[in-house]
């Protein structure tokens, strides 16, 4: 198949998956649980304007014609792009920079904080909000780590590292020693995004919360994601079409649920 079938054939496919999510997505009616109801409808509610400085950054990006010549770690291209046309293909969704929010907004003081795919930070300079120096962001791409050290990160209080998440996440983790929000993103291969939760696991903390990425971005991604909700090592998994939500919570029953968010 070239390219233009292959593109397609995804395009069909991201269409098909988004309309059986709006077909089966339920709200906070369905859902049992006193903690998982009360979490999503103060979610839901949530209405905190974004950080100053993220703002600021987002206008800047939108405009900024440095070129880039960056390399995709996870699928081994590289190609030369300006920074305003990457932001407008890789811009995090609203919704996601709100829930990331709303949870730094909950997170005990000194949290650990783990981000993979640093990318241009408009995720990362929302998790800069915590109350924690322990906020560590990972990425893959020479091109955006040297933009960042260059442009936005200065003064953000973020640990920037530098290389292949198999190959630095597990030093990574030793000098966070726990980890209590997890944003798994800028590998789109799903047995990549496996290894690394593997990887990670042994590090949350019992009330740790994980956010997946674009789980149905390709078909690949969303059989990475089916075999998350069968882990038995999570208990919560919450399907929001764009990302999948992961609680750790050993204590709570096992709960899977396609959310309209």
């Amino acid at each position: 198949m070239d390219g233009i079938g292959r593109q397609a054939k995804l395009i069909a496919f991201r269409l098909w998956t988004y309309l059986r999510y709006q077909a089966t997505a339920v709200d906070a009616h369905a859902l049992h649980s006193p903690f998982l109801f009360e979490w999503y409808r103060s979610l839901t509610a949530f209405d905190a304007k974004e950080p100053t400085r993220l703002h600021q950054h987002i206008i800047a990006l939108s405009k900024d014609k440095t070129v880039l010549t960056r390399r995709d770690p996870g699928m081994g291209r590289s190609k030369r792009i300006s920074v305003r046309s990457l932001y407008r293909r890789t811009k995090s969704d609203r919704r996601l920079r709100r829930l990331m929010h709303f949870q730094v907004g909950r997170l005990p003081r000194g949290a650990g904080i783990l981000e993979l795919g640093t990318c241009l930070g408009t995720v990362s300079l929302v998790l800069a909000e915590a109350d924690t120096d322990r906020i560590w962001t990972v990425e893959g791409d020479p091109a955006l780590v040297e933009y960042a050290r260059k442009s936005w990160i200065q003064g953000s209080g973020l640990h920037l590292v530098e290389g292949r998440f198999e190959k630095v996440l597990k030093g990574v983790l030793e000098k966070m020693g726990s980890v209590d929000l997890v944003f798994l993103d800028g590998d789109h291969r799903g047995d990549a995004v496996l290894r690394n939760l593997d990887t990670i696991f042994p590090y949350l903390s019992d009330e740790a919360l994980l956010i997946v990425d674009d789980i149905h971005w390709s078909p690949d991604m969303q059989r990475a994601w089916n075999a998350i909700r069968n882990d038995e090592r999570f208990t919560i998994t919450l399907d929001m079409f764009r990302f999948g939500i992961i609680f750790r919570r050993p204590s709570q029953a096992h709960q899977d649920f396609v959310l309209r968010y």
